[in-house]
């Protein structure tokens, strides 16, 4: 096995193509709206430039299509954020090749996302991209579960690899969780779909003591208990597999806290409305957000909790009319001495939001990863390492 970190490299005068994550979150213009991702890349960019290397850094955002002209999936104005941000020029770089990249100091290239081949990974153009450097470090934990060009497939055409300070410290603290974990476990998932964290909900029902599900995935834990939703998002083709997941529960003596009371309208942008229980929703009624009595009982579980694992709001916390439940777990998360690993970008918004930074002991700067990690699963992109 290589040295799988940089302190010890000697990369004076080398080439060092780093794959960071800077999939933050952008307006429709591309500009910055949390550079949470950013600050989080930094140490292991500076540590390469004190090492005297000449710097390139890649990273996707968002899921463009392939040479979309969308402002809003270009990383120009993440290069701007970055210049100020170490007051020093970063070079843009519109592709990989025809450039020359010999005066670099620190360069960053346009979105991989944008490159016919990245996202299926394509060999050949992994090994074109691989001959312009000599290093690669990978420090894009939030990537690692994707096998793309510039997550796994570059690595295998370079010899002189790295994890970079970002990925060693996201490994170091998910082993605490995975190795030796503190009973008990709270895990807490929201999101939108059900579908899109299938496998991961079941890995994460058998990891833990308690269970929340939040957003669109716990509406769907509400139709399996035959509760009413009205017109809330849901996915019914998969209730029967949120039954099993329920079962699961059961049988590994998980405890799944269902929300008791919600907040609910008729639009996104509607007014709220408190409903104290589920017999009182309306067929037209969406919901967006847990109610107070739910907040309570979910205070209640982060107080008996010595690991938590958040990953995901519990409502529309964007909105400040359907924010108080995630405000309140954030509070009562600030007040616990459990040991506390939260991931993924909506999770990092609402912690930035409610101010609870410090109160965290690890942030993940990484979501479908870090859930896989957790679970036991391979990642591509740490495998040639």
């Amino acid at each position: 096995m290589l040295n799988q970190f940089l302190e010890s490299a000697d990369l004076a005068f080398k080439s060092v193509l780093i794959r960071v994550d800077f999939n933050v979150p952008v307006d429709d213009k591309g500009n910055v709206l949390d550079d949470t991702r950013i600050i989080k890349s930094l140490p292991t960019i500076k540590l390469c430039l004190e090492k005297k290397a000449k710097v390139y850094l890649v990273s996707h955002l968002g899921r463009p299509k392939v040479k979309s002209q969308e402002k809003k999936y270009s990383l120009y104005k993440v290069s701007e954020k970055l210049s100020k941000i170490l007051n020093m020029k970063v070079d843009f770089f519109n592709s990989y090749f025809d450039n020359d990249l010999t005066n670099t100091k620190l360069g960053l290239f346009e979105n991989s996302r944008l490159v016919d081949g990245e996202i299926e990974n394509d060999q050949a153009l992994s090994k074109k991209i691989a001959e312009l450097f000599d290093v690669f470090v990978f420090d894009a934990f939030a990537s690692a579960h994707r096998a793309e060009v510039t997550t796994s497939g570059v690595s295998k055409f370079i010899k002189e690899k790295y994890f970079g300070l970002l990925v060693k410290n996201e490994i170091s603290n998910l082993n605490k969780i995975i190795n030796n974990p503190k009973k008990p476990i709270l895990s807490i998932v929201g999101g939108s779909k059900v579908s899109t964290k299938l496998p991961l909900l079941e890995n994460m029902i058998q990891l833990s003591d308690y269970f929340i599900p939040g957003g669109g995935i716990a509406n769907n834990f509400l139709l399996a208990q035959d509760c009413f939703i009205g017109a809330s998002l849901s996915e019914k083709d998969l209730i029967d597999e949120t039954r099993k997941l329920v079962e699961l529960a059961e049988s590994k003596k998980t405890k799944i806290i269902y929300p008791i009371d919600c907040v609910v309208s008729d639009s996104i942008e509607g007014s709220p409305q408190l409903k104290d229980s589920f017999n009182s929703i309306e067929p037209t009624d969406m919901i967006f957000d847990f109610g107070p009595k739910t907040s309570r009982l979910i205070s209640e579980v982060v107080e008996k909790a010595q690991t938590v694992l958040w990953n995901g709001p519990l409502g529309v916390f964007e909105k400040e009319q359907f924010s108080e439940s995630t405000k309140n777990l954030s509070l009562s998360l600030s007040k616990s001495d459990a040991f506390k690993v939260a991931g993924g970008g909506d999770t990092i918004m609402a912690i930035n939001k409610f101010n609870i930074l410090e109160n965290i002991n690890y942030i993940s700067t990484a979501g479908g990863a870090f859930l896989d990690y957790i679970s036991g699963k391979k990642l591509p992109a740490l495998e040639d390492f």
